[in-house]
């Protein structure tokens, strides 16, 4: 308690993988200046945790490990706050997004990331860890989305995705500003098809990444929207990452591609970026193949 007193008027704390008494925690929650903070939680610690009158007053962004979804949920409710616009999470998302809507945080939040292991988060998908524990993503989630209106990025990895072309329409609708969205999805059931990868262009005009498992066989006619049009936003995306989404028609699939995200830089499938020198024929499934014609047929507009 006595060292913790000295950083009273620090802006970032990390303390992460040693859980800190409820004392030590209201303390914290004092610090006026703090608006980055890492922290490991009990259920029970915050079971006890009686918020103080000036509760986090300057916080932006949170990261929380917790051994128990319900240990960071009563967290976020104890905290009520308004102000952190950055949150990261290591346990299940379904009772998260309730959680949010319901401590009003939800329309403050810019970054939503829901990771078993932080670490993950790095842009290079080789480091995602596939033998964590698969998050859930279905229909469920989209209950509450509508609150989280002002969310630019949503990263859940490693997950189960079991959601379709519409439910990706209603989260692509309730979420029209972001910028980046990664289901880094382990399941190899593929609901989704390129009819709700058009959708997601189409109502999140500002989409610069995306992560996603599709059925890359099925391949809509381009412009195959409600109304007629072009899905919205094609000069913005540059990263695509397909994930083990299967394929049938490397060619049809390439003209697809290149016709719907002309800027496109980065291209990624399987578990990391096709690099033709390092793969050896024998070592290659019929669907990496596939994907490594896709590639070389993107070339120049896909950078591996």
């Amino acid at each position: 308690m006595e060292l913790l007193s000295t950083l009273y008027g620090v802006r970032t704390l990390s303390i992460m993988g040693t859980f800190l008494p409820t004392c030590a925690i209201s303390l914290i929650a004092t610090f006026p200046a703090l608006e980055d903070l890492r922290l490991s939680v009990t259920e029970l610690e915050m079971e006890n945790y009686a918020p103080p009158d000036n509760n986090f007053p300057a916080i932006t962004n949170l990261q929380i490990s917790s051994e128990t979804i319900d240990a960071c949920n009563l967290m976020l409710l104890k905290m009520q706050s308004r102000t952190f616009r950055s949150l990261t999470v290591t346990r299940d998302v379904r009772s998260l997004f309730m959680v949010l809507h319901g401590c009003n945080s939800a329309a403050s939040l810019e970054t939503l990331n829901v990771c078993e292991d932080p670490s993950c988060l790095s842009t290079s998908q080789k480091h995602f860890r596939e033998a964590s524990p698969a998050f859930k993503v279905d229909a469920r989630i989209l209950e509450h989305l509508d609150s989280f209106e002002n969310l630019c990025e949503l990263r859940i990895a490693p997950c189960s995705v079991n959601l379709d072309d519409n439910d990706l329409m209603k989260l692509a609708k309730s979420l029209p500003h972001l910028r980046s969205l990664l289901f880094h999805s382990q399941n190899n059931g593929h609901r989704c098809t390129f009819t709700g990868m058009q959708h997601l262009i189409r109502f999140c005009p500002k989409l610069e990444s995306l992560t996603l498992c599709v059925d890359a066989r099925q391949i809509p006619v381009f412009a195959t929207q409600p109304d007629g049009e072009y899905p919205l936003g094609l000069l913005h995306l540059t990263t695509l990452t397909l994930r083990h989404s299967p394929v049938s028609d490397a060619g049809a699939l390439a003209s697809y591609l290149t016709m719907l995200f002309p800027v496109l830089t980065d291209f990624w499938t399987i578990n990391e970026p096709l690099e033709r020198e390092s793969l050896e024929e024998g070592e290659l499934n019929s669907y990496r193949k596939l994907w490594l014609k896709v590639a070389q047929l993107l070339c120049p507009i896909a950078k591996f």
